[in-house]
């Protein structure tokens, strides 16, 4: 081959590249383009109020003074409500952290009569140094708490974790929680996460994989909200994840109790009428704690012993929400059983290093649900409407 013969292949070979790479840049910027006709998009909070969108648990507290249903939540920076201890633990000093949702964060009262604070009270009355931090979040699953303990909680030398995550997972809504986490963890970091193409790309390829375990959830302009729903968390998935902060508290030599609590279905001074929803994620709770021999604090049964003196309207909010004299009532109940147990001179581990066995445990239950609270549910905060 000629000098020029070579110098003119080349010349053809560069220009069905160069011609290869513009036609690939069309077909991607054509793709993009469809693509955002479409809309898909990833669940991100979109009410910045007391709720603030979070990379990975999906929401958290914003930080500041905040409204709270007629009163106002001072929000410390970490997103936990108010006072936060900075430092490891002194010597002598104790730290009891509360897990749980709407219901012990303190929806629809003030500072002062959140559970967290009125037990920091009864627990240093009798001349102990012990600080309870108010870790529980609007909302909150045991997904949403096991990733709270792995990113803040366990930095804050807790020496006993209040457990009350109850009433979120066990909700029927449009997604399970593990599935919308995923997602997230999924685009994190990614330089593609921004494209739409690659956002719908990902989903497609999602579904048409199938099989079980989490999906990919995204949205677009099309997309209605489901009037089927799931349990965010599966009473199977919510023993083994309370079975799982269990364990890692006592690698970490960290004691636990738990919270079981209430509404004013499970508050009556006349016998259960009726089976309800959630009586099989209560059976989990207790069968964790059973096998780890923790104490439970049965909230219905500390409320009932006042019901005929107070009534319902004294103890709850609205349906659920405990008032400022339940919260008191609750935390002389968790003081009491933490002294039965002698805490804090006795600690109170689960086994770390044995499970419970959840093998016979099985949801007799039907797999989907109409979802009949949409209004009320915190997912539809993190798509358009």
């Amino acid at each position: 081959m000629t000098q020029s013969a070579s110098a003119a292949a080349r010349r053809t070979l560069k220009f069905k590249l160069i011609s290869a790479m513009l036609v690939l840049a069309i077909v991607a910027i054509a793709a993009e383009l469809a693509a955002r006709r479409v809309g898909p998009t990833l669940p991100s909070l979109r009410h910045q109020d007391i709720m603030q969108s979070h990379p990975t648990r999906l929401w958290t507290m914003s930080s500041g003074v905040q409204q709270n249903a007629g009163t106002i939540a001072n929000i410390h920076p970490s997103g936990f409500r108010g006072a936060v201890p900075e430092g490891s633990r002194h010597p002598g000093e104790q730290r009891v952290l509360v897990l749980g949702d709407s219901s012990f964060f303190g929806h629809g009262v003030s500072d002062s009569n959140t559970l967290a604070v009125k037990l920091e009270v009864q627990l240093n009355s009798e001349g102990q140094n012990i600080t309870v931090i108010n870790g529980a979040m609007l909302g909150y699953s045991t997904e949403q708490a096991q990733l709270l303990m792995d990113e803040q909680g366990w930095a804050l030398e807790p020496s006993l974790l209040l457990i009350g995550l109850l009433w979120s997972d066990n909700t029927w809504d449009a997604f399970a929680d593990a599935d919308l986490m995923r997602t997230t963890r999924a685009f994190s970091g990614s330089p593609w996460a921004n494209s739409s193409f690659y956002r719908l790309l990902a989903g497609l390829l999602d579904r048409a994989r199938g099989g079980t375990g989490a999906h990919i959830v995204t949205w677009t302009k099309n997309s209605e909200w489901p009037t089927q729903g799931v349990r965010r968390v599966g009473v199977r998935r919510y023993a083994e994840n309370l079975d799982k902060l269990v364990r890692e508290a006592a690698r970490r030599g960290v004691s636990v109790a738990f919270i079981a609590p209430a509404n004013r279905d499970t508050v009556s001074l006349t016998p259960k009428a009726k089976d309800f929803s959630w009586d099989i994620y209560f059976e989990a709770m207790k069968q964790v704690a059973s096998h780890h021999d923790l104490p439970v604090v049965w909230v219905s049964t500390v409320l009932n012993k006042s019901l005929k003196t107070h009534g319902l309207d004294a103890l709850f909010i609205d349906k659920m929400h405990p008032t400022p004299l339940s919260n008191a009532l609750i935390a002389g109940a968790v003081h009491a059983a933490l002294g039965e147990r002698n805490w804090p001179e006795s600690a109170i581990h689960g086994r770390a290093e044995h499970p419970t066995n959840l093998a016979d445990f099985i949801a007799k239950e039907p797999q989907s649900r109409e979802v009949k609270t949409r209004h009320l549910s915190p997912q539809r905060r993190l798509f358009p409407r």
